[in-house]
């Protein structure tokens, strides 16, 4: 087609990786919104009067929390939601992990399970960007 005409195979979305600073940006979220959400667990245990939850462990982990959300609005100005979205779940796994090692609890054997489908599922979006 010497016209320059697109053909069929030309409009076909390419594949390409993600770029680390867009992965750096979503590790980034996931970290963030886990260290928020530990940091307002720990900011509302033990609480009951609404004036209590007003303390340092509450603000830092809004202001974590609110990091991370503008590190994920920043990656999906970059990247397709598709692979951007999966990348929330991680923040799942680092909870988890938070739980086990800042407040002691253990987890059983489907929250391992369930870390390890996030985990792969997360490996199978960013590996099919290749």
């Amino acid at each position: 087609m010497a016209d320059g005409a697109i053909t069929a195979a030309d409009d076909r979305p390419t594949r390409r990786t993600l770029p680390i600073a867009t992965f750096m940006m979503l590790m980034g979220g996931a970290f963030c919104a886990a260290c928020g959400t530990l940091l307002l667990k720990a900011g509302a245990t033990g609480r009951t009067d609404i004036l209590q939850f007003v303390n340092p462990y509450i603000f830092f982990g809004f202001a974590l929390y609110g990091l991370g959300s503008v590190l994920w609005i920043l990656s999906m100005a970059k990247e397709p939601l598709s692979v951007v979205y999966p990348f929330t779940a991680l923040s799942f796994v680092l909870v988890l992990l938070g739980a086990v090692v800042f407040q002691g609890e253990r987890p059983t054997l489907t929250n391992l399970i369930g870390v390890a489908v996030v985990v792969a599922g997360i490996g199978l979006v960013v590996w099919g960007r290749r």
